[in-house]
């Protein structure tokens, strides 16, 4: 489980965490590099996980995870973060943008593969044969036949 916070205008002002579970983070190869990259901009500045975190306005645990690629860090975080360690974030944006293309045409193709092989629709087996009280009146007639039959045959 991760915890996220929100951005204040105080950027060494700690907040207060909600909680929210990430779905998959399945990060590609152009992000943990970027991350590797941001952790030795921050070993350059002679910071510490604990220093960054009040730095940026994180919880410990949050900037722990984030560095460690265990949870992915919000966007306005990331900017910050980014600010604070002097690494461009229009670098990010590239990669974000890359791996968002690579994962649009990965599910156009499953959804090629998907009707390649999906099964054909079954021919409709009913005739629509009015509708009205004239469809009532045959489905009545059905159910008095069928309650007929069923009272009055043998086995």
């Amino acid at each position: 489980m991760s915890r996220t916070t929100s951005p204040t205008s105080e950027p060494k002002a700690q907040t207060e965490a909600e909680e929210f579970v990430w779905p998959q983070f399945n990060p590609s190869t152009g992000y943990r590099r970027f991350i590797e990259r941001l952790r030795l901009a921050r070993l350059e500045r002679g910071l510490s996980i604990a220093e960054m975190s009040d730095e940026v306005g994180l919880t410990f645990r949050l900037a722990h995870e984030f560095e460690n690629i265990v949870a992915p860090l919000p966007f306005e975080w990331l900017e910050v973060w980014c600010q604070t360690v002097g690494v461009p974030f229009n670098d990010y944006i590239a990669i974000y943008r890359a791996d968002q293309r690579e994962w649009d045409e990965r599910q156009a193709l499953l959804e090629i593969e998907a009707e390649a092989f999906a099964p054909e629709a079954p021919a409709p087996t009913s005739v629509n044969r009015g509708s009205g009280i004239w469809q009532h009146l045959r489905s009545v007639a059905a159910h008095i036949a069928k309650r007929f039959a069923s009272r009055f045959s043998t086995a």
